[in-house]
């Protein structure tokens, strides 16, 4: 199958304070969480999820994703959690081996969520307000990593395993039959 695409877009506007305000919108929809789930999405364990993110500014607004070219990573910081509750948000530069960011421009960010660990993550995407004297901006949603995905293994060992009970049960009647038990 491959890996999945996940676009999501992340709205940046301004309260009537003038406060930046982000939310995040997947399939048009708002979420405060990222769900992870192979095994809803019929993924093998080895893909992987493919995120991206689409920046759009309203209001006026003049954001852009962190380009560090010392740290491309520094756009995301990345803070684990358990399995039913995300951490604090991450402090300070923070990865997990899990999130690889793979590509950031100032509108679009890639990364790449190998979703092998069950647990709650939550991540601070970082931006600089270009028209603010590049004043840092964050937003702190949470990515839920279910760790699924279909096991090729597994699932050919059944088969294999199917198929032996089934020729060891056709050559019993077979057997049976030559020797006259089942008349």
């Amino acid at each position: 199958m491959g890996n999945k695409q996940r676009p999501v877009t992340v709205e940046a506007s301004k309260d009537s304070n003038g406060k930046i305000t982000f939310e995040m919108l997947e399939k048009g929809k708002k979420t405060g969480t990222l769900t992870f789930d192979k095994d809803k999405d019929k993924m093998k364990k080895k893909d992987n999820y493919d995120i991206h993110f689409d920046l759009v500014n309203q209001d006026g607004l003049n954001l852009e994703f962190l380009q560090d070219s010392q740290n491309v990573q520094n756009v995301m910081w990345v803070a684990k959690g358990t399995a039913t509750a995300p951490p604090a948000c991450p402090p300070s530069q923070t990865s997990d081996p899990e999130f690889t960011v793979t590509s950031v421009t100032a509108s679009t960010l890639d990364v790449t969520n190998t979703d092998q660990d069950q647990c709650m993550y939550k991540f601070a995407l970082n931006f600089i307000d270009t028209g603010n004297g590049n004043k840092a901006e964050q937003f702190d949603p949470i990515y839920d990593n279910k760790n699924g995905g279909i096991n090729r293994s597994i699932l050919s060992n059944a088969v294999v395993v199917g198929g032996l009970v089934a020729a060891a049960c056709l050559v019993a009647i077979v057997a049976m039959e030559r020797v006259g038990w089942l008349g």
